[in-house]
């Protein structure tokens, strides 16, 4: 298994940056078959294995499902929230871009530094530059798509924002609908 260092986010976060390849994966269960299955006959190493790949995996949905919490889109009431919530994502993917150009080339540098001295930093940088710039239009382009979606939503729903009241209807946020007063 490749682990790479969490650069000062915690232990929480430092799960995103490990990666297991396919092939990880069937050697680790090949050699787990070979000993024995559960490890029985060994001194338990596979069966702690199972464990850390289990709570690995319960720690990476928990980072995921609070990630899906701060990035998640909600149907906006009016063109002014559909305004506030669309220039938030842009401004979101802007910093999350400048993040991935700042961040990738000096840490694949640093990471080139260390495996192969001047050379493999160059090379590491050059290599986090291009990463960079690619990532930072992804992550840009991603903000810039889901505001414009929020404030073309947020302007779709004004007349009925208007005249919903009106009729007997309330907002309500949590599930993004118009609900009858009764």
């Amino acid at each position: 298994m490749t682990t790479r260092k969490s650069f000062g986010l915690g232990k929480r976060s430092s799960h995103f940056f490990k990666s297991k390849s396919s092939d990880d994966l069937n050697e680790s269960t090949e050699s787990s078959a070979k000993s024995g299955g559960t490890g029985s006959g060994g001194s338990g190493d596979d069966n702690d294995d199972m464990t850390k790949s289990k709570q690995e995996q319960e720690e990476y949905d928990l980072a995921n499902s609070e990630v899906e919490k701060i990035l998640g889109t909600t149907k906006p009431k009016h063109l002014g929230e559909g305004l506030q919530s669309g220039l938030g994502y842009i401004l979101r993917g802007a910093v999350g871009a400048c993040g991935a150009v700042v961040l990738m080339p000096t840490v694949a540098g640093a990471e080139g530094h260390k495996e192969a001295g001047i050379i493999g930093g160059i090379a590491g940088a050059s290599s986090g530059v291009v990463c960079g710039l690619v990532q930072g239009a992804n992550v840009l382009g991603g903000g810039v798509i889901t505001g414009v979606s929020q404030i073309v939503q947020g302007a779709t729903a004004t007349p009925n924002a208007v005249i919903a009241p009106s009729r007997g209807f309330w907002w309500n946020g949590a599930t993004g609908k118009w609900e009858q007063v009764r």
